[in-house]
């Protein structure tokens, strides 16, 4: 019977030493990330409720001259004309809301057409 009981004392043991590592790797990385991306990665759960933090500011992408996104998405649809609208927003860096709406302008005015691939737009 001691035999087992020191058996399972020795794996125990084992066990808590290779989690120790495992700890220490997690601590680590943790402490990393909150170098890197600042303390605001938290839960918000583990604040008190009067201590928000206030969000870093955030870059304001630059916007579009007037007409620039339209052609821009004339031009993708001249190269790729079975492109989504995911796509071609993925490609100009806007919501694919913006493109539907630019799609819509596009397609009242005549420029282009909707087809059953995709858009066709007219020379």
């Amino acid at each position: 019977m001691t035999s087992a009981v020191e058996d399972v004392i020795r794996s125990l043991r084992r066990r808590r030493d290779e989690l120790e590592a495992l700890i220490a790797e997690h601590q680590e990385i943790v402490a990393a990330l909150e170098a890197i991306e600042g303390t605001h990665t938290k839960d918000a759960s583990h604040r008190s409720p009067g201590s928000r933090k206030a969000s870093p500011r955030r870059r304001r992408r630059r916007q579009a001259r007037r007409g620039e996104r339209r052609e821009q998405i004339l031009a993708i649809l001249r190269d790729e004309p079975t492109a989504k609208a995911r796509q071609i927003a993925d490609k100009l860096g806007t919501t694919p809301q913006n493109v539907y709406q630019q799609l819509r302008l596009l397609e009242q005015k005549g420029v282009l057409r909707r087809g059953k691939q995709g858009y066709v737009v007219k020379s």
